[in-house]
């Protein structure tokens, strides 16, 4: 499969990069720069740009099979994920129909959710002390959702550093079953997996240890 991936060169998109390259698959990586690039695994191909750029979008796009969006806020660009997406969905206009992974936080709430006390009070500081990142985040799962194309949003809780010998787990809503924590390598697996699999197209399962 042929793979794009915007993000490439965060913490997590560098294992997503990884993930994919060893489950075989032809990963094409969208870059801000030259140097950015160097830490990819050899033979990803590279395009140079910001993904609010849409010239650099289209050129990442075109002709793959499907794009994993695991860009996140940034201290430079705090707000950042709606234009994204909205530049995104632009591209995919004259690039093709392929299907699309989107990675936010588990603050963010779809129907099915049954928030336990937990998760309640988890979003209700993010609301206090980033509330524009998560609105963000928000208008973004929104505009995606409301597109016709083959869409998962997979929502992540808190990401830490410390692997575990714990398994991730797949889950479809936030709720009894949902963790409050996964780390990096875990959350690239779990991303693969979700793409390998037609179980969870136009759904929003939650991925956590």
């Amino acid at each position: 499969m042929n793979v794009a991936v915007i993000g490439a060169t965060g913490r997590t998109g560098i294992r997503v990069v990884e993930a994919l390259a060893q489950q075989g698959h032809q990963v094409r990586a969208l870059v801000r720069s030259p140097e950015k690039g160097r830490g990819l695994p050899a033979g990803i191909e590279v395009v140079e740009g910001h993904a609010t750029h849409e010239v650099a979008m289209s050129k990442l796009v075109a002709g793959v099979d499907a794009v994993i969006d695991v860009a996140g806020p940034s201290k430079a660009h705090p707000v950042i994920r709606q234009a994204i997406t909205s530049n995104l969905l632009v591209a995919l206009k004259s690039g093709g129909r392929p299907r699309v992974l989107m990675l936010t936080g588990a603050g963010v709430r779809f129907p099915d959710d049954v928030p336990q006390l937990i998760d309640r009070l988890i979003v209700g500081a993010l609301r206090r002390l980033q509330g524009a990142v998560l609105a963000d985040g928000e208008a973004a799962v929104r505009l995606l959702a409301s597109s016709d194309h083959d869409w998962t949003v997979v929502r992540v809780p808190r990401l830490v550093q410390r692997p575990s010998a714990r398994p991730y787990r797949i889950v479809s809503h936030v709720g009894p079953d949902s963790g409050t924590q996964i780390d990096r390598p875990q959350l690239a697996a779990a991303l693969v997996e979700i793409l390998q699999s037609q179980d969870w197209k136009r759904r929003a399962p939650v991925v956590s240890r």
